[in-house]
């Protein structure tokens, strides 16, 4: 089966544009992000699996996940990466790509199993063969929020827990502060350096006297009550409010510089760090950096001050090649790309350990790529397609051949997106018209063949048709059990008995 196989844990972690769900949840019309960071549909999801081969997989930040031995994901090798790097160093020298052979010979990223990973999973005598790309900062749409990023992310780093205020010794937060609309008022000196503690407000009136009940209320953009509604006021209480780790890029980018430049770290190697002793910040914060597109660690300790353990903290280390700070000393230090940029776009896959089998499942995707993100840590991951695969390459010259499924839309948006994406990989993809429906390939045999789209909802619109000499019959299990039957009449074209492959979830 198309499917069969193809599965994750039930509790594997997926993004979505309101939040978070999991492999078991999932339902057909959800919404989930592509390798671009771009929302895409679940067009079809099988039910739960038994007694599949499993196996964990390890990647170098840290990441674990439980996949079938036949699940696929989109991998470089060792020699994709050097074939990249030698393209790369060509292209400097000339600006231009060359029609030389080792620019024609790069070994591209390619879609390969969870058990193939296991069996190829060292190159050499220790370096990591398989490596994933990460995915591009998720698209989501601008929110009307109710206090600016860039001053939240103050707020959450060097802010006071019970009330609108907060402590730093940088101007340029300050004026951070005010370019967000807000007022501040200098309170006090902190200590015996430039810090200053001050508190800050919404530009205008914050209070008014209620004309029913005759006392003081606060109004909207007051911050305190904007703080209490996000339910981030109080000792203990900082975290980053789900409607800002789902808002747009740059609003989500301002967050992130807010609470780099009050809390945050640059070392001189331009390796950043935010440290927290609340395990609930650290854990919105490093979801905050996945977003955007930035690979991070999240590590725990021990806090101490004056040699007392004060209990534990999390450091969420990283580094990105983005802009995480707007106070100048520290922008210095993060500095620009090094050598080593490419690593920071990447993770490795260091182990792939069998495991007992756990229930899994798998769910189909309308990308044009079929990736869709998973884990806390927001890697792409594959859905293939076999069905196409079998159909593309048996095909013969000057034949006819039908692809079928039980609905209209599963067959415009699953299946024929599949056989557009898997005959272009092939390069076999001659034209199509899409006004009926039909695709036009090149064989093996040096022919052409045409290939007919067709929903199989009334089984005796197809059995008036034409003959053919193939015949994909895709999730046959939700047709009607008369479908196949009809094979026996129409598969005869040319005088030949032809074939028929049914793909289907068992």
């Amino acid at each position: 089966g198309r499917a069969a196989g193809k599965a994750l844990a039930l509790d594997t972690p997926i993004p979505t544009p309101t939040g978070w769900t999991t492999m078991g949840k999932i339902q057909p019309g959800d919404t989930v992000f592509d390798e671009h960071g771009v929302p895409c549909r679940v067009v079809a999801a099988t039910e739960v699996m038994l007694g599949r081969p499993c196996y964990e997989m390890v990647f170098s930040d840290g990441t674990k996940v439980i996949a079938d031995a036949q699940h696929e994901w989109v991998t470089e090798t060792h020699a994709a990466r050097k074939s990249f790097a030698r393209c790369k160093e060509h292209l400097a020298k000339t600006e231009r790509w060359s029609k030389l052979p080792q620019c024609k010979r790069r070994h591209a990223p390619k879609a390969v199993t969870t058990e193939h990973i296991s069996e190829t999973l060292i190159c050499g005598k220790r370096e990591a063969n398989h490596s994933i790309r990460l995915a591009r900062p998720l698209q989501c749409r601008k929110k009307n929020l109710p206090i600016s990023p860039y001053t939240l992310g103050v707020w959450l780093g060097d802010g006071n827990s019970h009330e609108a205020a907060f402590t730093t010794a940088d101007i340029e937060v300050l004026l951070g502060v005010v370019r967000d609309g807000y007022e501040f008022r200098i309170r006090g000196v902190k200590g015996d350096g430039p810090a200053v503690t001050v508190s800050f407000w919404t530009a205008g009136k914050r209070r008014h006297r209620s004309p029913v009940t005759g006392k003081m209320e606060s109004l909207d953009g007051n911050v305190v009550a904007e703080l209490r509604k996000l339910g981030v006021l109080g000792v203990g209480n900082k975290s980053i409010p789900r409607v800002y780790l789902r808002a747009s890029y740059k609003q989500r980018m301002a967050l992130l510089q807010g609470l780099m430049d009050t809390d945050g770290y640059v070392d001189k190697k331009g390796v950043c760090e935010f440290t927290t002793t609340l395990s609930a910040l650290a854990e919105t914060f490093y979801e905050l950096c996945v977003s955007l597109g930035i690979k991070a660690t999240v590590s725990e300790g021990r806090a101490t001050l004056y040699g007392k353990d004060c209990g534990p903290k999390y450091r969420v280390r990283f580094t990105s090649y983005r802009p995480v700070f707007t106070i100048e000393r520290k922008l210095e230090r993060q500095g620009e790309m090094g050598l080593q940029f490419r690593r920071q776009l990447t993770r490795y896959i260091k182990a792939v350990n069998p495991v007992s089998s756990v229930p899994v499942r798998c769910i189909q995707v309308d990308s044009p790529s079929h990736q869709y993100l998973v884990t806390k840590a927001m890697i792409p991951t594959h859905n293939s397609f076999i069905g196409a695969y079998d159909m593309l390459t048996r095909a013969k010259g000057g034949r006819l051949y039908l692809v079928t499924n039980p609905t209209y839309p599963l067959l415009r948006d699953s299946t024929y997106r599949s056989y557009l994406d898997v005959a272009n990989k092939l390069g076999c993809f001659k034209r199509a018209n899409k006004q009926e429906f039909y695709m036009i390939i090149a064989t093996r045999d040096g022919g052409e063949a045409q290939i007919n789209f067709r929903s199989a909802d009334r089984p005796e619109g197809i059995a008036r048709g034409p003959n053919y000499s193939g015949w994909h019959g895709d999730e046959a299990s939700l047709c009607s059990e008369e479908l196949p039957q009809l094979a026996i009449a129409m598969l005869r074209e040319a005088g030949e008995l032809g074939w028929l492959s049914l793909t289907f979830t068992p």
